[in-house]
């Protein structure tokens, strides 16, 4: 069966003044704070002990991706959450580069997950790319703690992030109904997806839609648009199927020079390829037929696991790979036991007395960045 994704199409046509609850940007590896991207990443003054600086001010493309925190074994960041809900998480990666046989970076293999969530499986960075790779995903969090956890998927390798990024999503980013593009037509899909939202680029910030958060003001500094004269109407297609009919950006925002996102849900192709284009609508004028598009987000929808990585192919030979299955399994056994004793307190007739099972403590107290040896805890649902 093929996996989901969630499509989001960026039109430019301003961000709102969104405040996230939470709001973690973290600078890893370094002991100064630094501006990117408009915002103030920290450093990360309580990573796990058991990691590496990194430091290459040479090659990198910003001062963003001049340090970095390495991972040798199993390790987690711990951040705080004050608000329950769809929060963005973003990781940040580029290229080590280092003449120490310990830290050869074509040994760098490793797993992502967040507090069940499996995010990456056998996460390479290529050592040629020239620019940064970010990896985002879109997960429920419950107020209380997460655990951002990096786990290299054996004893020989190594595990490394350059910055991370959790943060609160604004409460209407994710909706119950988006729209599901099929052979079939445009219908309803009730799942994980968001509704339209205004939000801006490098304009004036207004209240009432998303933030800087949700998109960087570089999405909107360039687009693709056809090569006619300017219009109001054109057409959206996904896998050359109609989408989204007479799209009018100043209709859809209320006022000019403001951006713009809708998204869809869809399947690759068997080739596992996506197309998305924009047309002439058949409302413009025959003197005034364009079409904008300033950029296409495809994300991969969890599945009932809560994976939103490739599949974990167990090697037991891997140390990595044994301390995932480990967590897994110890989570499905503790699962199943619970779902056993209460069928068997319900057949007893003891369901008036009964008192529920509360998970048992797998976090420290003290609200700082520690190891943490468990990198997967039990089953969790998609948001």
């Amino acid at each position: 069966m093929k996996t989901p994704l969630l499509l989001l199409l960026f039109f430019s046509s301003s961000i709102s003044a969104f405040h996230p609850l939470d709001n973690h940007l973290i600078n890893c590896g370094s002991t100064t704070q630094i501006r990117h991207d408009n915002r103030l990443f920290l450093p990360d003054s309580d990573a796990p002990r058991s990691s590496i600086k990194y430091s290459n001010p040479s090659s990198a493309p910003s001062d963003l991706y001049r340090t970095a925190r390495i991972f040798t074994r199993p390790s987690s960041y711990e951040l705080d959450i004050t608000a329950t809900g769809t929060h963005l998480v973003r990781l940040h990666f580029y290229p080590i580069s280092s003449s120490s046989p310990s830290l050869n970076p074509s040994a760098a293999k490793f797993h992502v997950s967040a507090s069940g969530y499996l995010l990456l499986t056998d996460f390479v960075v290529p050592i040629d790319v020239e620019a940064p790779i970010v990896k985002e995903f879109l997960i429920k969090l419950e107020k209380g703690r997460v655990l951002i956890t990096f786990t290299p998927v054996c004893g020989r390798s190594f595990a490394f992030v350059n910055a991370i990024e959790v943060v609160s999503a604004p409460g209407d980013l994710i909706a119950d109904v988006a729209k599901s593009v099929t052979p079939l037509g445009v219908s309803d899909f009730r799942a994980s997806a968001s509704k339209p939202v205004y939000f801006g680029g490098r304009i004036q910030y207004r209240e009432g839609g998303a933030s800087r958060e949700v998109a960087p003001d570089s999405v909107y500094n360039t687009a693709r648009e056809l090569n006619r004269e300017a219009g109001l109407f054109f057409n959206v297609y996904v896998n050359g199927y109609s989408a989204y009919e007479d799209l009018d950006i100043s209709e859809a925002t209320y006022m000019l020079a403001s951006p713009y996102y809708v998204d869809f849900v869809a399947s690759s192709d068997e080739a596992g390829t996506l197309s998305v284009s924009v047309g002439p609508s058949k409302r413009s004028s025959p003197s005034f037929v364009n079409a904008i598009l300033n950029g296409v987000e495809i994300m991969r929808m969890s599945d009932t696991m809560g994976c939103l990585g490739d599949p974990l192919v167990v090697r037991p030979s891997e140390r990595g790979y044994s301390i995932f299955l480990r967590a897994v399994m110890g989570g499905i056994a503790f699962a199943t036991l619970v779902v056993i004793v209460y069928v068997f307190a319900l057949r007893r007739g003891f369901t008036r007395d009964y008192v529920p099972w509360t998970p048992l403590p797998t976090e420290s107290s003290d609200g700082k960045a520690w190891l943490k040896s468990s990198a997967m805890p039990g089953k969790m649902g998609s948001f």
